[in-house]
């Protein structure tokens, strides 16, 4: 796992900005890929990838339960490009 500070940290360093900077920078871009995902829009960040909202299914005992008659859940997926999948030497 890569903490949030040390996140910031190494971008600060990298892009030689302060990190009070970074973290307004990191700030918005979570706000408006929120606002974009509750507006049912897919929210794309190049070399990253897709984020998406998707309804989750609920199982109960290993079955399906009908959408019909179960609430839905829902669930933010990041669907990663290939250039992060090979950066991150996954599996294209």
């Amino acid at each position: 796992m890569l903490p949030y500070p040390t996140l910031i940290e190494q971008l600060a360093s990298r892009c030689k900005l302060p990190e009070k900077k970074v973290r307004a920078v990191i700030a918005v871009l979570i706000e408006k890929s929120a606002e974009g995902l509750k507006a049912g829009k897919i929210v794309r960040i190049a070399g990253l990838g897709s984020l998406r909202v998707r309804d989750r299914k609920l199982v109960a005992a290993g079955q399906s339960i009908p959408t019909a008659s179960a609430s839905k859940q829902k669930r933010v997926v990041l669907v990663a490009s290939k250039k992060f999948k090979a950066a991150a030497d996954i599996d294209p």
